[in-house]
């Protein structure tokens, strides 16, 4: 076992530990009242903040199972996009929030292949909203046949809120390239299943058999640490934003994990 993988496996229990008290003092802080009147990008932060707690659990119990990448990948997108949209706040978590309207408008031919149709004031509300919210995700290539009296295209409405941007091009806006890099990227196989991904579960030595073992050390510690930034930065963004009472407090918790993590790592390799 290399020095890097030997230090991580030691610190997993202690970086458990930190993301356990991180996801509990936020939590005990997330008690946000009328958050119908505090506007889009806080209603996008509450929403946010809510998943990143509960992947936060999930993590807690899956470290090191491989599965725990595919949940700090998640977690690691989801912030991404929250930061990404911290850039032109109110505007793009009205997008993120209107898009809404577009998923409700694609579910009804699944509705109608079930035998359960939306009902005559269901769709009436759907139509409506679509007048209005439709043409703001309508894509280049739809506006040009809409300004030339042309019929649209058979997908006339861009396929995700960010109209378009991908998410690594979100990961390079928010100057999160190292990690989509190190982290996000090259997790894509066992995210989507793809054949590469099973390359290492294979036993040469004994031919038809799996060996379903932990993640490497480094990458469960890895998983832990973004798990931690995760919750503190959307913490950090939205409390600030709504101008909680405890808006000091995840940048508190950061400033000591930081010095933590940086003292022992330091610590436990002199000491190999």
């Amino acid at each position: 076992m290399s020095i890097n993988e030997k230090v991580s496996h030691e610190m997993l229990p202690h970086l458990r530990d930190w993301l356990t008290r991180v996801g509990m003092e936020i939590s005990q802080q997330f008690e946000i009242s009328d958050w119908r009147n505090r506007g889009h990008f806080a209603f996008m932060g509450i929403c946010f903040l809510s998943k990143q707690l509960s992947h936060c659990e999930t993590l807690v119990r899956l470290v090191p199972h491989k599965d725990s990448i595919l949940v700090a990948r998640t977690m690691a997108e989801g912030l991404a996009q929250f930061l990404w949209a911290s850039r032109d706040p109110e505007s793009r978590a009205h997008d993120w929030r209107a898009y809404a309207v577009l998923e409700d408008y694609w579910t009804i031919p699944v509705r109608e292949r079930k035998g359960r149709p939306p009902t005559p004031d269901m769709m009436d509300s759907i139509n409506s909203a679509m007048a209005e919210i439709g043409p703001m995700f309508l894509t280049k290539k739809a506006q040009k046949a809409k300004q030339a009296g042309q019929p649209l295209p058979k997908q006339p409405y861009y396929t995700n809120w960010r109209r378009g941007t991908s998410i690594k091009k979100v990961f390079e806006e928010i100057e999160g390239s190292d990690i989509w890099s190190f982290f996000y990227g090259p997790y894509s196989a066992w995210a989507h299943w793809s054949s590469a991904a099973f390359a290492d579960r294979f036993d040469e030595e004994v031919p038809r058999t799996t060996r379903w073992t932990p993640v490497a050390n480094s990458m469960a510690a890895a998983s832990i640490v973004i798990g931690i930034t995760t919750v503190l930065q959307t913490a950090e963004i939205l409390f600030e934003h709504i101008e909680h009472p405890s808006a000091n407090l995840p940048a508190t918790l950061r400033d000591e994990f930081e010095a933590w993590h940086k003292a022992e790592i330091a610590r436990r390799r002199n000491e190999t």
